[in-house]
């Protein structure tokens, strides 16, 4: 149980460790990889600068051969001979000279053969020096594959490059050949056979290299195409430093690829890069491969990564060791510390029961308080509404009042007014029937006259018979103006009398008037006397609610912290609930532990508390 106990105590340190340890042997694997790759990289970009600085060194020494071959003794009698028909003399000619440059260079140099060729313009042999006489020597035509002599023929200039014979690739250097005065007369070349470049591009003696033409240059490469080369998709081998390094790795796929750029790629313990061969005019004609056999460096490297991984496994190890050693004393503090931790988390449990029920009462009382207040606060706030309302209607009824006061005050002026101007009408009514009882009396007199005036016309007979017509006139007139005038008095004696009752009615409605007003002038003091009171009592009102709502949020915050407390209390419980279970867990392994290491019990008795499930206020 002891060795149980050490094991689920040293699971997470070692876990941590695993991962510390695997994770640093996997980044270290990562970057030593990373470091072959890069190695890898520096020897693919190492075998193309190799390529190329050999290509330079073959093409400047090609060109200074030929410059030397342009300018040596017999060269211009012979093109002399040439320009004069004279072919054959002319080889002769450069024969006397070459012939003995030949023999010493091939000596000097251990070579198989130095070529160098001679040509008239624009692009015809005239004599290939390590040819023996009459043996193909000269005299063909080379138009129709040959541009490296007609681009000379055309610029008048040096041209250096790989360019397709009939052997295959070849390095040649060419050099314009001039008279005296600066004519162009032909060109001379010097030829160097391409495994001269495969065998100076390797860089160590475990690195091999193999050049393939696109089989399509057959056609001008008869004398390789008659030795039936070993056929790669479509390209053909030319030449190899070692058939059985290269042939097995290289396939078509490769070299396919290596047409359009430079491929590297790791197969069968060889590190294999494949360049494009580019001609003098920079098209692509074939590839170059380098093949290195890096089976020793393969080696190293996976000597490299097995030590990383089983030093880590080593360190692993130890470390698992050293802390199952070291875990005896840990299991003795861990026991004591729970021992103690049991105790206190039984104390912990019953004071955060006890807590939890006093907040959760005080929660419900401090709840019932806010409800309380609430509901006072609500009532007070709606006596403030209708007080506030009722001081308004009172302000309103004031300001009415006072309005209504105003009028009643103008109306009885209106009616005084009125009466006086009644009056003045019952005046003017009494001196038109003085003047209406003169228009009678006037009236009258006219009568008697005109009657006079008939009986004077009778009197007079004849003579008087229109005067007695006109006086008839006149009395008629003079009756018909007493009628009216009778009538005029006596619709204005109704008028005065009318007049005379309506100044009674105004008096009396005038007596009436000043009363409503000193009515309504008692009436507007209480009104006003009455707002002033609503308001100073709605002042007040607003002052007690503003007093209950303060209350009332003390009271809620006073809740809402209770509530908070006796959630916090009941957390609490919980988690005591939780750590009585994890410390009786740990008693009793640690007691196993214990007893089969002192031989004694650690038995701890746990103190269930029971966990009250409390309802909090929301």
């Amino acid at each position: 149980m002891r060795n149980a106990l050490r094991f689920r105590l040293m699971i997470l340190p070692i876990v941590f460790i695993s991962i510390f340890v695997i994770t640093g042997v996997a980044l270290t694997v990562f970057q030593v990889n990373s470091l072959w790759r890069g190695q890898e990289r520096q020897i693919s970009k190492s075998q193309v600068r190799n390529l190329k600085k050999s290509l330079s060194t073959l093409e400047s020494r090609a060109l200074m051969a030929a410059a030397l071959a342009a300018g040596a003794p017999g060269v211009q009698e012979a093109y002399d001979l040439a320009d004069k028909g004279q072919e054959d003399q002319a080889r002769i000619v450069l024969r006397k000279t070459f012939d003995r440059i030949h023999t010493h260079v091939t000596r000097a140099l251990n070579l198989k053969s130095y070529k160098i060729h001679f040509h008239l313009p624009p692009a015809k042999s005239l004599l290939r020096i390590w040819r023996k006489p009459g043996k193909k020597d000269g005299g063909d035509d080379l138009t129709s594959f040959r541009n490296t002599v007609l681009e000379v023929s055309k610029t008048k200039k040096p041209v250096t490059g790989i360019e397709i014979g009939r052997g295959g690739f070849v390095v040649r250097g060419l050099m314009p050949i001039e008279d005296d005065e600066g004519n162009y007369r032909g060109s001379v070349e010097s030829l160097v056979d391409f495994a001269q470049v495969c065998q100076l591009s390797r860089g160590t003696e475990n690195e091999h290299t193999a050049a393939y033409m696109v089989k399509d240059f057959l056609s001008i490469a008869r004398r390789l195409a008659a030795q039936n080369p070993p056929e790669v998709g479509n390209l053909v081998l030319v030449f190899t430093t070692d058939k059985n390094e290269t042939s097995p790795v290289v396939d078509a796929s490769l070299l396919q690829k290596a047409l359009k750029g430079t491929v590297s790629i790791h197969k069968n313990d060889k590190y294999i890069t494949a360049e494009p061969i580019i001609n003098f005019a920079g098209e692509v004609e074939g590839v170059m491969v380098f093949v290195r056999d890096i089976a020793q460096l393969d080696s190293n490297m996976s000597f490299i990564r097995n030590s990383l991984i089983f030093g880590g496994l080593a360190a692993l190890i130890l470390l698992s060791l050293f802390f199952w050693r070291s875990s005896a004393g840990v299991i003795r503090t861990v026991t004591q510390a729970i021992k103690s931790l049991n105790k206190n988390s039984t104390t912990m449990h019953n004071s955060s029961a006890e807590m939890a029920d006093s907040s959760n009462r005080l929660a419900d009382g401090a709840s019932q308080q806010a409800a309380a207040l609430e509901q006072t606060s609500s009532a007070l706030e709606e006596i403030a509404s209708m007080t506030k309302s009722n001081a308004e209607n009172a302000s309103t009824a004031d300001a009415h009042m006072k309005d209504a006061n105003q009028i009643i005050g103008g109306a009885g002026k209106t009616m005084t007014e009125m009466a006086e101007a009644m009056e003045q009408i019952a005046g003017s009514g009494g001196e038109i029937s003085k003047i209406i009882k003169s228009i009678d009396e006037i009236a009258f007199q006219t009568n008697l006259l005109a009657l006079n005036a008939a009986v004077e016309a009778a009197r007079a007979g004849e003579a008087g018979a229109g005067f007695a017509v006109v006086a008839d006139e006149v009395r008629a007139l003079a009756i018909r103006s007493a009628e009216a005038a009778k009538n005029t008095q006596d619709l204005i004696g109704e008028t005065v009398n009318s007049i005379e009752q309506g100044s009674l009615l105004v008096a009396k409605t005038q007596e009436g008037f000043a009363k409503v007003a000193e009515v309504a002038e008692k009436v507007t003091t209480l009104v006003s006397e009455i707002a002033g009171a609503s308001k100073e009592q709605t002042q007040g009102i607003e002052e007690v609610n503003r007093s209950v709502r303060e209350m009332d949020t003390v009271v809620q915050g006073n809740a809402a912290t209770a509530q908070e407390s006796a959630s916090v209390a009941a957390e609490l419980t919980g988690l005591a609930d939780s750590l009585n279970r994890i410390v009786g867990e740990l008693v009793l392994l640690v007691g196993k532990a214990a007893q089969s290491e002192t031989g004694e019990s650690a038995q701890v008795s746990l103190k269930e508390a029971p966990v009250k499930k409390q309802m909090l206020l929301e």
